[in-house]
């Protein structure tokens, strides 16, 4: 059975092993044992990834906000002081530590009063007081800091891009919406037109834009309750019916306003105004919904029907939500669900199932979480100030102290 390293460091300096479930503990140990390389996995001390130390993992501090994004061996989280912490892999520099990986979560120096963090495949951006800070692999121009210079391993000001109140990052590229509508990306935008190593504005973007959202190489927009489209298209992630690219963004035909996006690799969902949850996109690991792993051209309903969905996430091959309302049982209200690929246990269900893929949404054992993210080949939730993770933990991403995948949520820190 998976354990979690459970920091006790405010009730004097201790730790314990705890089973999941219920975090019950099994085993107790102090600082200075965990200080001496005694980890919970017996490679870490080999694996070139260094422990952040019980001083880093800041127990005592309360996450208010996940990383979106689609990072693939890293995540970040903002604390209640608002300052960034991130953990996993820091080969490219994308967790902003100058030297080392971390298999617990390690604060991000010089960032305060953070708002928001995106995570991209192997880099990170944050949002603190309008301003835009990049870090990480830069060989595709994802910092946008109109510089050949291919890695940045601190926090970086984009200068020029001011008053901006959302970013969203892709595999390979962010965007950002100014506070007057206005929409940059750079990065590796369009498959068509070179990189941009500097902001620029996207043309032909609606107006009155109020969510931004960006996949391997797509990007997002809700206008007024209405989805627009733009960006490479081979799997029908613009969901236009058709594979063709697109540089300008395309209005997607939905049946209802919506009230949230999310894109992942070659999928995307749409959560609309009464709770019912549409995808389109590829759906040969079930992502989608629709039978027999047919792929959906355009915004289809998911098969079986939800019409009660919040916090729809989007992965490499896997799709997550939160069940709203009851249905036929109380039981399900808060429930988080997924389903698609389950590689390195992403779906999340491993107490009750061991499918490779599954095209019904399965049961995760978590409930009511504020946020829900899934990245490429791992998941984090948020639960009043709680951050658990599951999935791929081989760079140290699921902060749990070790380099193992896990295949249900486990607790990161308190």
């Amino acid at each position: 059975m998976s354990r979690a390293l459970v920091g006790l460091l405010a009730l004097g300096g201790s730790a314990c092993l705890a089973d999941f479930p219920p975090y019950q503990c099994t085993r107790c140990f102090d600082a200075s044992e965990l200080d001496s390389g005694e980890k919970t996995d017996a490679g870490l001390k080999d694996s070139g990834i260094a422990d952040a130390g019980p001083s880093d993992v800041g127990v005592s501090l309360r996450a208010v906000s996940l990383a979106r994004g689609l990072a693939d061996k890293h995540s970040c989280a903002i604390m209640e002081d608002r300052s960034l912490w991130c953990w996993g892999d820091n080969a490219l520099g994308q967790l902003g530590l100058s030297t080392r990986s971390s298999v617990h979560p390690a604060r991000v120096s010089g960032l305060e009063g953070v708002e928001q963090v995106t995570t991209g495949y192997d880099f990170t951006c944050a949002l603190a007081a309008g301003r835009v800070y990049c870090f990480g692999n830069n060989m595709r121009g994802q910092i946008g800091a109109n510089s050949s210079q291919t890695t940045f391993d601190e926090p970086t000001l984009l200068e020029g891009l001011e008053n901006i109140v959302m970013i969203a990052s892709g595999t390979g590229h962010t965007c950002a919406l100014r506070e007057d509508g206005e929409v940059f990306c750079w990065g590796d935008v369009f498959p068509s037109e070179p990189r941009r190593f500097a902001p620029l504005r996207l043309e032909g973007a609606p107006a009155n834009i109020s969510f931004i959202e960006c996949g391997s190489q797509a990007v997002g927009m809700i206008a007024d309750g209405n989805v627009w489209m733009v960006g490479e298209n081979h799997a029908y992630v613009l969901g236009d019916g058709t594979t063709n690219n697109n540089v300008n963004p395309t209005l997607l035909p939905l049946p209802q306003r919506a009230v949230d996006l999310d894109i992942g690799d070659i999928h995307a969902c749409a959560t609309l105004e009464d709770g019912a949850l549409m995808c389109w996109g590829q759906n040969g690991s079930g992502m989608v919904g629709n039978p027999n792993y047919q792929a959906a051209s355009r915004p289809t309903r998911l098969t079986p029907h939800i019409a009660d969905s919040s916090l729809i996430t989007c992965g490499f091959r896997n799709t997550c939500l939160v069940r709203t309302s009851s249905g036929t049982t109380t039981s399900t209200v808060g429930q988080v669900q997924c389903f698609g690929e389950n590689g390195y246990g992403t779906v999340g269900n491993s107490l009750t199932g061991d499918e490779s893929r599954y095209l019904e949404p399965q049961n995760v054992p978590l409930k009511n979480p504020s946020q829900l993210e899934l990245y490429w080949y791992h998941a984090c939730a948020l639960v009043e100030g709680t951050v658990y993770c599951w999935g791929s933990g081989g760079q140290g991403q699921i902060g749990n102290g070790t380099l193992s995948s896990v295949s249900h949520p486990v607790l990161v820190w308190r």
